[in-house]
């Protein structure tokens, strides 16, 4: 493994916080899609070389590693950057998964590059990547409709009306995350950015 790029490789890394009191809040958004599809296909789940967990499976042409960060959302970074390092995968084949408060709740959209939109996860991941080129799929948790702080709202858990739809959300990213792997980010793109829960 170590820095060799591995074309075969893709690696998904689903943001969120550890630890039981944050496991249904909004801001872990990321790692409830992992965590899904850990479930699905009965992936084994074990420790890196670094501080986050991993599984990973044969899909299509590749080997899809799905990883969770095992430090808190605003040093997500150190540990994507470790694993993208050990696992030897190019930024082609890097997707970030994340919540977004700029999207409805259920909207999702794939891209293939851009800034952190205010992300402090994805702020800490450019930083320590040196590079806004990488995919990310951001997931929409909506906005406060009141004036709690953003830094409060993101770790609230979902409402009831939201957690009926949760499920169909998740698996609405597995999907795009599972043509992504297979078919390519273009077609992942026009099959998930016009879908709306």
């Amino acid at each position: 493994m170590g820095n060799k790029i591995q074309k075969s490789r893709k690696l998904v890394c689903g943001l969120g916080n550890p630890g039981g009191n944050f496991k249904m809040s909004r801001h872990n958004m990321g790692y409830l899609v992992i965590d899904r599809m850990i479930e699905k296909e009965r992936i084994a789940v074990k420790p890196g070389k670094g501080e986050y967990l991993f599984g990973q499976l044969s899909s299509g042409e590749f080997t899809l590693i799905l990883l969770k960060p095992l430090r808190f959302m605003n040093l997500s970074g150190i540990s994507v950057s470790d694993a993208k390092n050990f696992f030897g995968v190019d930024f082609e084949n890097l997707l970030v998964v994340i919540d977004d408060i700029n999207l409805p709740f259920g909207s999702l959209r794939l891209r293939r590059r851009g800034s952190d939109g205010g992300h402090k996860g994805l702020a800490s991941i450019i930083y320590h990547l040196s590079t806004m080129e990488f995919p990310r799929l951001r997931i929409g948790i909506g906005e406060p409709d009141n004036d709690m702080p953003l830094s409060e709202y993101v770790l609230l858990n979902f409402f009831d009306e939201e957690k009926e739809k949760l499920s169909e959300v998740i698996d609405k990213a597995v999907k795009c995350i599972n043509v992504w792997n297979d078919e390519g980010i273009e077609k992942a793109m026009l099959t998930t950015n016009s879908k709306v829960i």
